[in-house]
């Protein structure tokens, strides 16, 4: 009765074309994810595609390692160092790319100084250029500094005292030096999942949609539950049905835009907290 209720749904059209659909999106999103991926060369020129990924993996990489003071003292020498090279004070844009290029390796790190020594709500890209070696020390009480100082100020209504205790608590909490590595497969496969969960939400919920209706829309209800198994293990096999589908689904399209992006983009950085990595996936939390 299972393989019944199952051929009932796949045996339609419509869910053909939503199978199709749902696999075409996949198809786009996985695209996307892949190719948002990007490499600026020594020309300044953006590159997309494998090369592009292995050449930005190989100098994000050099950096890789637990950020301490003076690996953070190291990448803001580097930060001013191309900062004064007249690639980067050119005002041809060409130029400009190409002295952001030289920044690739050390773009994450940067990020990082942007939150760690900006307000907690700022994302000045800039700040990390007023930088200088000596602020390395504070690389990290800055961190709790800044959320103290948010709490304070613009939230001080929006949490109560323990709330504020328990938040400042947890960024103390956390074990530094943290360890760095690439983890753009990760970043992309986050920032795009979104998308190709909604879509097969609605591709399921379309599929299941029919399971119960189907013996009403045929005018057959009334000898299908008014006989032997009827109300039982007709309806069981429904519901099996349904949650068969929906897994298979699921964990079908889950499954195969991992490994694409994964695949393509590499599966580094994608260790959490409690290894004391730093990912995408924590967001320097």
């Amino acid at each position: 009765m299972l393989y019944y209720e199952l051929k009932k749904v796949f045996v339609k059209t419509s869910a053909k074309i939503a199978i199709i659909f749902l696999f075409v999106v996949l198809g786009i999103v996985c695209y996307l994810s892949v190719t948002g991926v990007t490499f600026v060369n020594e020309e300044g020129e953006t590159e997309a595609g494998f090369h592009a990924v292995w050449s930005l993996k190989k100098a994000k990489n050099e950096w890789s390692g637990k950020l301490t003071e003076e690996k953070v003292a190291e990448a803001i020498a580097e930060n001013i160092r191309i900062n004064e090279t007249p690639q980067c004070q050119s005002e041809d844009v060409k130029q400009k790319n190409i002295a952001y290029g030289w920044k690739q390796g050390i773009s994450d790190i940067r990020n990082m100084m942007m939150h760690a020594y900006g307000k907690f709500t700022e994302n000045n890209y800039f700040l990390p250029d007023s930088l200088t070696m000596e602020d390395a020390e504070n690389f990290y009480d800055n961190r709790v500094l800044s959320l103290q100082e948010w709490l304070n100020t613009e939230a001080m209504h929006q949490f109560s005292e323990k709330e504020k205790d328990f938040l400042i608590q947890k960024y103390r909490s956390l074990k530094t030096p943290l360890y760095y590595e690439y983890a753009d497969g990760w970043k992309q496969l986050l920032e795009n999942s979104s998308a190709i969960l909604m879509i097969m939400v609605l591709v399921s919920g379309f599929l299941v949609a029919g399971i119960f209706p189907a013996e009403i829309q045929w005018k057959a209800d009334a000898i299908f539950y008014s006989s032997r198994y009827g109300r039982d293990k007709a309806i069981s096999s429904k519901i099996k049905a349904g949650i068969l589908i929906t897994t298979v689904v699921y964990w079908a399209v889950i499954l195969l835009y991992f490994f694409v992006v994964l695949g393509v983009l590499g599966f580094q950085g994608g260790r959490l907290c409690n290894t004391n990595k730093y990912s995408w996936l924590e967001e320097f939390l």
